[in-house]
């Protein structure tokens, strides 16, 4: 994985901070180029931040990460780029209902994979993974010991559909609903065809 920060305006990046710390304009998003800015991880990105609290765009200075910012404002973003195949290329029914059962059910749990290809649960939501699904409120029994896992199935589907469009698009993917066009066979052979794409 590599990682560029971008400057977002109207849903779409527009600038991308370079070698030179400058923004500058790209025609796609999904590319990287030979003089961005490139992170290792997440977290190497998530870092440039504490030391660049503002940052000019076209002579307007801009906070990187303001505390509250209105719908449609410019946000800078950490832009994850896939460019090699995940150490684990597909997750199990029962590795998903092991993750489950062995969650905490009193407190908020949201399910993701990590860039890597594995599944967790975590109690905050966050942007540094390859797929999030919607949470999970405390006490409703969605996770625990106690679960009865009614939703393993249609849970395992979209973290399939989940993880096919990351793989397809390189980008951090959340996804809330079941979209239901592929079935899980289906789903699992896209994802095998989409990991012989990458080196």
């Amino acid at each position: 994985m590599k990682f560029t920060i971008d400057f977002v305006r109207r849903l779409s990046s527009e600038k991308r901070l370079k070698v030179d710390n400058c923004f500058k304009t790209i025609n796609e998003e999904r590319k990287v180029y030979e003089d961005d800015m490139i992170f290792k991880s997440y977290e190497d990105a998530e870092y440039w931040f504490y030391d660049n609290l503002t940052a000019d765009i076209d002579g307007q200075e801009y906070q990187t990460k303001p505390k509250m910012s209105r719908l449609g404002s410019p946000i800078f973003v950490i832009r994850p780029h896939r460019i090699s195949k995940p150490k684990k290329h597909l997750i199990t029914k029962e590795e998903l209902r092991e993750v489950l059962i062995n969650g905490d059910n009193e407190v908020y749990n949201m399910l993701v994979v990590d860039y890597d290809g594995y599944p967790k649960l975590i109690q905050k939501p966050s942007s540094a993974y390859a797929v999030r699904l919607e949470g999970y409120a405390a006490g409703n029994n969605y996770v625990g010991r106690q679960s009865k896992l009614y939703h393993l199935d249609e849970t395992y589907r979209i973290l399939l559909e989940a993880w096919l469009l990351h793989l397809t698009s390189g980008q951090s993917i959340y996804k809330d609903y079941l979209s239901g066009e592929l079935q899980e066979e289906e789903l699992i052979e896209k994802i095998h065809e989409a990991i012989e794409k990458y080196v």
